[in-house]
């Protein structure tokens, strides 16, 4: 299962499974104001929810967050200012079968995050082999998942 480059590892570690961007938005929108100081005002809002939903992640004790949509640099920075790996763009298949092994939960939205919906795992690692970098969650509480990692000279071995 590989879900991102980077290295991180941790004992008793909470993994949390979320499908929605964790950055700002790039809309197209229109706003006619009649104050240019109105302007700063807006941008604050913006930054205030992103920032929010960050902290809300933050304070869900996980510490890692796998991301099926992107997430954006200041997330990632933020993330990892608060010792928190995350992952973006991790294939749904990838994030349910996360979730089943670490007992979590996905979520879709920031407000439900609780301890009861994040995954646990006792240690988790970046391994790589060869060209690929895979992530391991270990010591998962749901013990009936194993990953078999098969590697050879070309793709025609395995067939």
């Amino acid at each position: 299962m590989q879900l991102l480059q980077g290295l991180f590892a941790a004992l008793h570690t909470l993994a949390g499974c979320i499908s929605f961007e964790l950055k700002s938005e790039k809309e197209n929108a229109e706003i006619r104001l009649s104050d240019p100081l109105q302007y700063q005002s807006i941008v604050d809002a913006e930054w205030n929810i992103i920032y929010d939903k960050l902290d809300k992640c933050v304070k869900s004790g996980a510490k890692i967050v796998l991301s099926r949509l992107a997430i954006g640099d200041l997330a990632t920075q933020y993330f990892a200012d608060r010792d928190i790996l995350c992952a973006r763009r991790v294939t749904e298949e990838d994030l349910q079968r996360v979730a089943a092994a670490t007992g979590g939960t996905v979520q879709t939205s920031v407000n439900n995050v609780i301890n009861d919906v994040i995954g646990s795992c006792e240690v988790f690692e970046e391994k790589q082999v060869g060209n690929e970098r895979f992530n391991i969650f270990s010591g998962c509480p749901s013990g009936q998942t194993a990953t078999i990692v098969l590697r050879g000279g070309a793709d025609q071995v395995f067939y």
